[in-house]
């Protein structure tokens, strides 16, 4: 082999080197890139849990404070208001009853979506809003039940439904009809 192939090899093995030092260099890039974006990503999810606590949102806490007056939804845990008793309000003292029951019901299935989703962390909602899930679902169940009959639509409320069954570590029974 002459000098000038010899120093033709080196300059390539070199290259080759040169070469696989910067593939080597821009898989780790790209590993730290990605590692970044999937944090960046958890942080987000995160921080967007901490907005389902409703205590920077005026209107939700005027609407809860409403329920809780009229309704004690807080208190009643393990009860339920029936379809007939929410008509009755909303023909007598509490005309807005329907609005803020849907309202306060579409802001929980709003998260409860967003957690199914996983654009919302849901270890972090379930410590923020864990009772007030469960607790709605429970009290307004016959209301979300006869939605879906006058929607025809079954899904409705069902992110909600799933998370309170879950987080209260049992299933809802299934009641039959009271005119059965």
């Amino acid at each position: 082999m002459t000098e000038f192939e010899t120093y033709s090899v080196m300059l390539q093995l070199a290259s080759f080197i040169v070469l696989a030092i910067g593939l080597y260099v821009a898989i780790i890039q790209l590993h730290k890139i990605n590692k970044q974006r999937t944090s960046e990503h958890d942080w987000n999810r995160r921080s967007r849990a901490f907005g389902y606590s409703f205590s920077d949102d005026p209107e939700m806490l005027k609407v809860l404070t409403r329920l809780d007056s009229h309704l004690h939804v807080s208190s009643s845990q393990s009860s339920e208001i029936s379809y007939e008793q929410i008509e009755k309000l909303s023909q007598s003292d509490y005309k807005e009853i329907k609005n803020d029951i849907h309202f306060a019901l579409a802001r929980l299935e709003f998260m409860c979506s967003a957690m199914k989703h996983a654009v919302a962390d849901e270890d972090i909602c379930k410590d923020i809003l864990k009772n007030r899930v469960v607790s709605f679902f429970r009290f307004f169940r016959q209301y979300i039940e006869e939605m879906r009959k006058i929607r025809k639509a079954p899904s409705v409320m069902e992110n909600l439904e799933y998370f309170a069954s879950k987080w209260s570590n049992k299933e809802f029974e299934i009641r039959n009809k009271t005119d059965e």
